[in-house]
């Protein structure tokens, strides 16, 4: 039997939303391209700067837009998968997976989309032969690849990954679960609970103080709200770019505007701001509005926590 194995490397931005919603190609282009190109507080824009792209990890250090964009870069890489993987012949779409019966035990069965099938994304396995013999277990089980977050039950990865796709299913409500889900699933020749098998990483307990287990449950307690009632500005300077960080926002419930001219209720706006849009932030913080950067974005997000309590932007340089 030839497996076809999706390749998931360098994403380019897409917009992506919960489990239980639909979208037309038409309008998923079209949110695609919504808060791409960042906000400002008038039609007066900064002046525009090149930064030159990285293929280096996302560090844990404090955003700074200077130049670097190595965060855009692992947001992207990999996470692209082969559109032609298919299910008895069928293209494996989103809309096939829309729903998700997410058990909050994990302890009876696997967790399956509205198919019955659970859907599986691999993440971070650069070996193609064990990545097509994972592919094969997953299938052989009843089960699909997918390398789509927004249309993901399960996530089987070693790693935490500060990838846009990554974060698209952990706010999703998908569960976070190591290779050993896997195999100990091929033993029993059917798909075991999760709950045994959630990611235990220790390079994130130390980074976010907290355990994976603990962000994959309040995630499937509210998938796809985490942003909800909050709505967003970005600035046009920053990294990750806004064209990879407003699926991450939109998939969690949060919504994008252009210009804070929009706002309509200060208190629940956010401002994603970099030292370039230093003069920005400091204009939205005078109307009220929170100013925060990219890396309290992605920490939340890992979290699925918001931390309003956090220092505002200006404070965290």
């Amino acid at each position: 039997m030839n497996t076809v194995v999706p390749s998931c490397e360098k994403l380019s931005p897409q917009t992506t939303g919960c489990h239980k919603v639909s979208k037309t190609a038409k309008v998923v282009r079209n949110e695609a391209s919504a808060g791409s190109e960042g906000c400002s507080l008038s039609d007066q824009q900064p002046k525009k700067r090149t930064y030159e792209s990285s293929s280096s990890s996302l560090k844990s250090k404090r955003v700074r837009c200077s130049g670097h964009t190595d965060h855009t870069q692992d947001m992207r890489q990999n996470d692209i998968c082969d559109k032609s993987l298919t299910i008895n012949s069928t293209p494996l779409t989103p809309s096939m997976v829309v729903h998700v019966d997410n058990k909050i035990s994990g302890d009876a069965k696997a967790t399956t989309c509205s198919n019955g099938r659970p859907s599986v994304m691999l993440m971070n396995i650069a070996d193609e032969t064990k990545k097509t013999r994972l592919t094969e277990v997953v299938e052989t089980l009843g089960g699909v690849v997918t390398c789509e977050g927004s249309s993901c039950t399960h996530v089987v990865t070693g790693k935490a990954r500060r990838t846009m796709n990554f974060c698209i299913a952990l706010s999703s409500g998908a569960w976070i679960v190591s290779p050993n889900w896997l195999k100990q699933s091929f033993k029993q020749g059917k798909f075991v609970g999760e709950a045994e098998h959630v990611l235990d990483d220790e390079e994130y307990k130390m980074k976010y103080k907290s355990e994976m287990r603990d962000a994959v449950m309040r995630a499937k307690e509210r998938p796809c709200l985490l942003f909800s009632g909050y709505t967003f500005c970005l600035t046009k300077h920053i990294e990750p770019s806004p064209g990879v960080l407003s699926p991450v926002i939109k998939s969690s419930g949060g919504k994008i505007i252009s210009k804070l001219d929009e706002i309509d209720e200060p208190s629940k706006t956010i401002f994603l701001a970099c030292e370039e849009g230093m003069e920005l932030a400091m204009d939205a913080a005078k109307r009220g509005i929170k100013t925060f950067s990219s890396e309290w974005l992605m920490t939340c997000v890992m979290r699925q926590e918001v931390d309003l309590d956090a220092p505002p932007f200006a404070e965290s340089l």
